[in-house]
């Protein structure tokens, strides 16, 4: 449907708006298949997620874990992600972490520019220290995607998804550079998920099963450096902390002040 990045990037800015966020987000990213597609001429809506930063009443007294989505009229849709469960989701990634961090698509706050500059250079190293983590990340979606095929019958969508991530599993396990990791689309031969009629079905479901079985065997060998893991790890803990001080900050500030106009002056 949005044929090139100009377009991409006016929907982002329409979903920022309708997301009514305000300023206290951490900045909204592009999710989906135009992140890995090798150009933007598919007929595909612009879905994205916004990362936001709880107030100080949520910090305290809600969990990090709810996710929730709305749907705009068009069909497109904007998800929430607390940036707490964005950054426990980068200690412990999974290929929706990479793609975010990775996109060429997102709108910042400025007053967290210099972070995600920072985690966008950490790419590489968060991929190669949680080489096993994100494989078994991998191999989940996978076996629901199998099990769905196995239960109801071929499925060209999820047999492109179970084709993708397993490419892209032989890639981390090698240590591939992030873009060829997330982008191994451009490696998948058409003739793999497209069938018709007179093709046995039966060989198709067999080749899913195949990249099936070697992302699993991939999880049964792939480790994570964990002295690169622990450093990672410490730096992005850092960069959530500053990130929670400063805007905690902020707000105990402004309490402050308002506080003190509703105080009226002494005569």
């Amino acid at each position: 449907m949005y044929r090139n990045k100009r377009e991409i990037q006016k929907r982002l800015k329409f979903h920022l708006e309708k997301s009514g966020v305000k300023n206290n987000f951490f900045g909204i990213f592009l999710k989906g298949s135009q992140n890995y597609m090798k150009n933007y001429n598919v007929n595909s809506d612009v879905d994205s997620v916004v990362i936001y930063i709880p107030n100080k009443i949520d910090i305290i007294n809600t969990s990090c874990t709810k996710k929730e989505t709305i749907k705009l009229e068009c069909g497109e849709e904007i998800a929430f992600l607390d940036i707490r469960a964005f950054f426990r989701e980068i200690n412990n990634p999974t290929l929706f972490t990479l793609e975010i961090l990775q996109t060429e698509f997102f709108i910042l706050n400025e007053s967290y520019k210099k972070e995600i500059i920072i985690l966008k250079s950490m790419l590489q190293a968060i991929i190669e220290s949680n080489k096993k983590t994100l494989i078994e990340n991998i191999c989940k979606i996978n076996e629901r995607n199998m099990r769905y095929i196995n239960k109801n019958g071929l499925c060209e969508k999820k047999a492109f998804h179970l084709i993708r991530m397993s490419k892209s599993a032989v890639k981390i396990n090698l240590g591939k550079k992030s873009k060829e990791c997330l982008k191994s689309i451009s490696d998948i031969n058409t003739k793999e998920i497209k069938y018709d009629k007179s093709v046995d079905h039966i060989l198709l479901k067999d080749r899913c099963n195949y990249y099936y079985q070697s992302s699993n065997f991939l999880k049964s060998i792939a480790e994570n450096d964990l002295n690169k893991k622990h450093q990672t790890t410490e730096i992005v803990n850092q960069i959530l902390f500053s990130i929670l001080y400063r805007n905690i900050s902020q707000l105990i500030e402004t309490q402050i002040h308002d506080n003190n106009k509703r105080i009226p002056c002494s005569s």
